[in-house]
């Protein structure tokens, strides 16, 4: 488990049940994450995050992503600095 302590407002002992779940549930997963919308996109401070259909993640970045070139309400994702490991996949 990896929580970045730039983060502690977004700290609650419940997010990190949230974020290990996955893991537990499904035994191939590597890594898992915690994210939410954000309405922010220009903001560097914040990752953000594509996921695939399947709800994995394929991209990270502290840039605008997805970009908006049509000027549409777009939902930008920003992942919580809660990072879970599986043990075997550290350790193997």
């Amino acid at each position: 488990m990896n929580i970045q302590g730039d983060e502690t407002v977004y700290f609650h002992p419940g997010n990190i049940d949230l974020a290990i779940e996955p893991l537990l549930k499904d035994k191939d997963l590597n890594v898992a994450t915690l994210a939410v919308e954000f309405n922010e996109p220009d903001d560097p401070n914040k990752v953000k995050v594509i996921f695939d259909k399947n709800n994995f993640a394929i991209y990270f970045s502290r840039s605008a992503i997805p970009f908006n070139r049509d000027g549409k309400k777009i939902n930008i994702i920003s992942i919580l600095d809660y990072y879970m490991f599986s043990r075997i996949k550290i350790f193997y």
